[in-house]
């Protein structure tokens, strides 16, 4: 796109020639000819590389007639295709707060013999997600957070270790997942195998982590009607969903009210919005594996 400015205002360049030069890593240069610029100031330009062209930076140049110049630039790098490939198993994939999972690399070559001797770069990182259990996709899961709250921050650094595989190109590696998880969390394990000639594969697998065992679910109208019984269903499952009888649990109805706060600060004040939960109803009842009840 060729454009320039006058007089304050981006003026386009229709319509006019250009004369196109390649510059190498060496600093030789090379016409690639000449374009005109069409009715919306643009060209395009297709050139081929050799099969052996020197590796490293070119500088591509156009120059108008009027002195304008476009200047681009692009690499020229050798891409060798691994010879090897890299698989990584979890042996869980759904774990529990305090749980450790094993994260097991397999690596060889495409002849068939295994990598040895590979390093193996281990990173393990963690994200929060939200968790349903299969045949349960109705019901709402686990705690939730409504405006203004946020969810509890949870870093997401977990581990980062190197290893070299043994003899048959394996190695393994343990993560430990945390014990105060709020919330359901993704672990996300990524390997990378670099072989003697310093070429690389990776793999990676995820896990979701689960606060507990036990998933309590909800399911329930999004208006309700004064003075009249409120349908609910609650559901208890273990994290595959399958329904847990005779669990003991809580209901409560609350009432949100919101309020907003003058924070004064260094500077000015700014407003703070604040949520306070008041229960309307409770009552205790049993787990079952048709969930419906009324409060």
């Amino acid at each position: 796109l060729a454009t320039y400015l006058q007089g304050g205002d981006l003026q386009q360049d229709k319509n006019k020639p250009y004369t196109i030069t390649l510059q190498n890593p060496n600093g030789e240069t090379k016409s690639l000819g000449q374009k005109t610029t069409n009715e919306f100031a643009t060209f395009s330009l297709e050139f081929s590389l050799d099969v052996n062209q020197i590796l490293g930076n070119y500088l591509v140049t156009a120059k108008g007639e009027n002195g304008l110049e476009i200047v681009g630039n692009f690499r020229v790098a050798e891409f060798r295709p691994p010879n090897f490939k890299t698989a990584l198993t979890l042996d869980q994939t759904i774990a529990l707060t305090g749980d450790t999972i094993t994260a097991t690399t397999q690596s060889d070559y495409l002849f068939g013999a295994p990598v040895m001797g590979a390093t193996a770069n281990y990173y393990v990182t963690r994200t929060p997600t939200e968790f349903t259990p299969k045949g349960w996709e109705n019901y709402a899961f686990g705690r939730q957070w409504f405006w203004p709250e946020e969810k509890p921050p949870l870093s997401s650094d977990v581990l980062q270790k190197s290893q070299v595989l043994n003899d048959t190109g394996s190695g393994s590696q343990s993560v430990k997942i945390s014990q105060d998880l709020p919330y359901p969390t993704q672990y996300q394990v990524d390997v990378e195998v670099a072989d003697v000639s310093n070429l690389s594969v990776s793999d990676s697998r995820t896990v979701i982590a689960l606060p507990g065992d036990r998933l309590i679910g909800l399911k329930s109208p999004f208006v309700a009607n004064e003075n009249q019984e409120f349908p609910l269903e609650v559901i208890v499952t273990d994290p595959l969903g399958k329904p847990l009888n005779n669990v003991a649990l809580t209901l409560e109805l609350q009432k949100m009210d919101y309020s907003s706060a003058t924070r004064v600060v260094e500077g000015g004040q700014t407003n703070q919005n604040q949520v306070e939960y008041k229960t309307v109803v409770k009552t205790a009842v049993q787990s079952d594996k048709t969930p419906k009840l009324s409060i």
